[in-house]
């Protein structure tokens, strides 16, 4: 019963993480687009014809919004490659569980079905004498 619980919980918490795994790559996809709106802005602001350029404060500010993503970007790499590690172990988990509680499932069978009708039909004399 206790392996039972276990890997119930086991799935629980895969379920779980698989639902956390979705939600970091959809937040990494989600990024991806204002990062390319704001790298496409710093570099045609950077190739602009006939201006010179300067370091003002939209210059300064677009570095910043595109530095501040990518270190969220990256942040949310790391989370998923932990998420997916974790995932993995769990996965270890339930199989190790799975094959312990089949293991245990066959020998109360043996022990049930197979080692209790010998067990009864054996002869038990209650007077054992040294």
């Amino acid at each position: 019963n206790r392996v039972q619980l276990h890997l119930q919980k086991v799935q629980q918490e895969l379920f779980d993480m698989e639902k956390h795994l979705f939600l970091l790559q959809k937040a990494i996809q989600d990024k991806s687009g204002p990062l390319k709106v704001a790298q496409t802005r710093l570099e045609a602001r950077s190739h602009r014809e006939g201006v010179e350029l300067c370091k003002d404060h939209a210059q300064d500010r677009l570095i910043q919004e595109v530095q501040d993503i990518q270190g969220a970007v990256e942040t949310l790499h790391h989370k998923l490659m932990e998420a997916e590690a974790t995932h993995q172990g769990l996965l270890k988990t339930r199989c190790t569980l799975e094959v312990d509680l089949r293991n245990k499932v066959n020998a109360l069978f043996i022990d049930r079905e197979k080692c209790m009708s010998l067990r009864r039909s054996f002869p038990v004399s209650n007077l054992i004498k040294y």
